[in-house]
């Protein structure tokens, strides 16, 4: 939907003119025209980046008699050889055997692929700038936070992670990173900066816009409409995940609350209407999700539907209304376009009803649910455990389910000679009209990375001013918050959350660029970029003794020890 200003040979220009116009030459991330081409391995080890009219698909497939085929090459899945209705039985971590040999079969790496790195640093200052420049910046998903979720899935089951799978964004959505909480009806706005290592003048800078606490005193009341598919495809773990997360939005509520669940697969079942909760871990509702079984195949347009339906006739003035989609996508039935599917998500925000989409299952359609979201204006995960399922909706319940404020938009002014190099965001513009607003959740914040590049003739003086522009749901009016500061007052501020942030944005990117070495470059590239990159997260999370650097840490060893292992073709 965005445009994402990241990892561009052409973003030598500064004008941002110039950037987006360069980038519709090309990407080195292979991105179809939909945003989401998945550059294949072939079997006989020939790379394909254009996966043209296929959907994503995540690791292993239910085959015609029911068995886990697992999708080794990482070719693209073919509808037609898959009829829904068979097991998909959690097997992905089998195929990684496989997918490791397609590379080792694959042919000699590309010698001819330039090193376009110095000409990028020498050429962002070339462009005769005398104005400050103004970017517009959105999250637009800023809670959507699926697809760090299916690269630490790849890479515990031994699995390579392409790199159309990395949206940088919705990493720096899932990891924590926090602020000082504003008071409610505001936004507290934070820009942080880093110079990073070597003498090229480049530097980190992250703008943080932190949303009120939330607290289950203080909270709304709840309506949930559940949407859960019961098709073939959703049999063995996909299944039991959808449960986990039932169980998990169940102990969540509280008395007062109301749910409401169809199930669906190529028929339609409301297995509860407007029930009211009696208090969190419901008796009736924790049965609906004991009951659910797999069978038959996809209608997720019908399903889909008739929970907008119910959510509509069933929505209370002053309570927050959600329908929750949980589904592995794999639509074979009635509508199967994303578009047209997605169009219910669209008009539903007039009615105040948002959507959360859940995502499951190793034949699991990434693109599909993507886009549902992303018309829905609401968060998007990928369930593959029982403890993601508690964390995102036990744990992170009120940044998944609520609203601190509507349709945020970030204007960065920069002076001329700090020049914008990588923005990490989806959507950047000098044109306001460009960027659409997103919403933020109470206990979480939206993280705007950027790399810059500081030019001849730039001053610590020089003034950097952010503003947050947001709806209040209060007044329904728009209000805006604002930092004015300098690049000296920066230096000499706190950098904690942005060491975090830049760590995650390292590992994303890391990931991206592991995956077009090994393609272009052969296994000593790409096992020397990881290692660069399991350094730097060394460092940051020896720094802040933070968690979930540590697991990220952890999942990079792991994934450097699997090309480690591996001989060159």
């Amino acid at each position: 939907m965005g445009r994402t200003l990241a990892r561009w040979a052409c973003l030598g220009a500064a004008a941002l003119a110039a950037v987006l116009a360069c980038m519709s030459e090309g990407s080195d991330d292979n991105y179809t025209a939909d945003g989401h081409g998945w550059p294949d391995v072939r079997s006989d080890g020939s790379a394909d980046a254009s996966s043209e009219g296929s959907p994503d698909r995540v690791g292993a497939d239910a085959d015609a008699d029911g068995d886990a085929r697992a999708d080794s090459s990482w070719e693209s899945w073919d509808p037609d050889s898959s009829p829904d209705g068979g097991a998909d039985d959690g097997t992905a971590a089998e195929s990684a055997a496989d997918t490791w040999e397609a590379y080792e079969a694959s042919p000699e790496a590309v010698e001819d692929v330039p090193d376009v790195g110095d000409s990028v640093l020498l050429d962002v200052c070339a462009p005769v700038i005398e104005e400050p420049q103004v970017y517009y910046l959105s999250a637009d998903d800023s809670n959507s936070q699926a697809s760090p979720v299916i690269a630490r899935w790849l890479i515990r089951s031994g699995n390579l992670v392409p790199a159309s799978l990395v949206r940088t964004w919705e990493f720096l959505n899932y990891y924590d990173v926090r602020y000082d909480f504003p008071a409610r009806g505001h936004v507290n706005v934070v820009p942080q900066l880093l110079d990073l290592p070597g003498d090229d003048g480049r530097v980190a800078f992250q703008i943080g816009v932190q949303g009120h606490e939330q607290t289950d005193e203080t909270r709304r009341r709840l309506s949930l409409t559940l949407s859960l598919d019961t098709s073939g495809s959703m049999a063995g773990t996909p299944l039991e995940y959808e449960k986990a997360v039932v169980r998990a939005l169940a102990s969540s509520l509280r008395f007062g609350d109301t749910v409401s669940v169809v199930t669906w697969n190529d028929s339609r079942t409301v297995a509860l209407d407007s029930h009211p909760v009696s208090g969190p871990d419901d008796a009736t509702l924790l049965a609906v999700a004991d009951a659910l079984v797999s069978g038959g195949r996809t209608n997720l347009d019908a399903g889909l539907d008739l929970a907008y339906e119910l959510a509509v006739a069933n929505r209370r003035p002053g309570t927050l209304n959600r329908v929750v989609l949980i589904s592995d996508g794999q639509a074979n039935v009635g509508v199967t376009s994303p578009p047209l599917i997605a169009r219910h998500a669209e008009g539903a925000e007039e009615d105040g009803i948002y959507l959360v989409g859940v995502g499951t299952g190793n034949g699991y359609d990434d693109t599909l649910m993507d886009t549902v979201t992303d018309l829905g204006k609401g968060a998007y995960v990928f369930i593959d455990s029982t403890a993601e399922a508690r964390r995102q909706f036990v744990d992170h319940f009120y940044a998944n389910m609520e609203l601190a404020v509507a349709d945020v938009r970030v204007e960065l002014t920069l002076p001329p000679q700090l020049r914008m190099q990588e923005f990490h965001g989806e959507e950047i513009s000098t044109d306001p009209e460009e960027v659409d607003p997103q919403h933020l959740a109470p206990n979480d914040a939206m993280i705007f990375h950027q790399y810059l590049y500081r030019c001849p003739g730039l001053a610590d003086e020089d003034p950097i001013r952010v503003v947050a522009e947001y709806t209040s749901l209060q007044t329904h009016a728009r209000q805006t918050d604002a930092v004015d500061t300098s690049l000296e007052a920066l230096q000499a501020g706190s950098r904690m959350q942005l060491y975090k942030g830049n760590a995650i944005v390292v590992y994303a990117e890391g990931l991206k660029s592991i995956y077009d070495l090994l393609r272009y470059s052969g296994y000593a590239a790409a096992r020397a970029e990881c290692d660069r990159v399991r350094a730097e997260v060394r460092t940051a999370a020896d720094i802040l003794d933070d968690q979930e650097l540590d697991d990220i840490l952890l999942l990079m060893t792991s994934y450097c020890a699997d090309l480690s292992s591996r001989r060159e073709p």
